[in-house]
């Protein structure tokens, strides 16, 4: 693991949330109906259902059987500066990645291709980015989709397809503060990128670019993508409306614009000392 030494600092979820996912979350808690799925949750233990159902099908990893990546799981707490427990668990996948679920009862479920795949940047960068979502309210609001999904037609159809298109605009932004979170927790723009690459190209490829460079291959790549004029632009417009994630080269760009703006520096450099709190 080769991460920023954040040692006895903390990091606020107000220094990296992105703004477009900030105001994303805040779209959909402002939805009319939206505090009563929240209470429905709480009343009929939603959560309790989906911990039975993760101890039903995924292995809980405990301390004794995996003191690294509890180790892991401890750090990035401390360093999102957290006070609520999270429960690991495995999942057999051929998938690198891992999913977060909970309000008051938190799990990280882990695929085994991650676990497997030996590289300790990946396992601390996605632990990290898990953490954010909880601190960014991601998981709340993957709780309320799930909601949504299961109580097909018991909101007025007005709030329904209102709280379904804030959903879908979040999901689409979500991606953005993941981005900022595993590069704080890294401390390294090429890592961090190529994370997010990982499966798109074998990892020598990927080192063999330099990804911090202005003109670099693929910042190039991007620019093309982002750049895109006539029927393709407006092809790349609809692709995205209907897309519940921007592209690889969207959340590139903005991970690079927050890297060279001097924000990222200034965030490590402020970060709140633990005698401060």
């Amino acid at each position: 693991m080769n991460k920023y030494n954040l040692d006895n600092k903390k990091l606020r979820i107000e220094d990296y949330q992105h703004p477009l996912d900030k105001q994303a979350v805040d779209a959909v808690l402002n939805v009319p109906g939206v505090e009563s799925i929240l209470k429905f949750i709480s009343k009929n233990a939603v959560e309790r259902i989906d911990r039975f159902i993760n101890n039903a099908t995924y292995l809980r990893i405990t301390p004794e059987m995996s003191p690294k990546l509890h180790n892991m799981l401890n750090e990035a707490r401390n360093m999102f500066d957290t006070d609520y427990e999270v429960s690991l668990y495995l999942d057999r996948s051929y998938n690198i990645g891992a999913i977060t679920n909970g309000i008051e009862n938190k799990h990280i479920i882990l695929t085994t291709s991650l676990v497997d795949s030996g590289n300790d940047d990946a396992l601390w960068g996605i632990i990290s980015a898990c953490i954010s979502n909880f601190e960014a309210k991601h998981a709340t609001l993957d709780l309320i989709d799930e909601m949504l999904k299961r109580g097909e037609g018991i909101l007025p159809f007005a709030v329904d397809a209102g709280l379904r298109l804030a959903l879908n605009n979040w999901r689409r932004n979500r991606e953005y503060t993941c981005d900022r979170a595993v590069l704080l927790a890294l401390g390294d723009f090429n890592k961090a990128v190529k994370l997010r690459l990982m499966g798109v190209a074998p990892e020598s490829t990927l080192d063999a670019i330099d990804f911090t460079k202005p003109d670099n291959s693929y910042r190039e790549q991007a620019n093309d993508y982002l750049n895109l004029g006539g029927s393709a632009g407006a092809l790349r417009t609809i692709n995205i409306i209907g897309s519940e994630g921007h592209s690889l080269a969207s959340r590139y760009t903005e991970l690079y614009n927050w890297y060279i703006s001097g924000e990222y520096q200034d965030i490590l450099e402020r970060s709140v000392e633990n005698d401060d709190l």
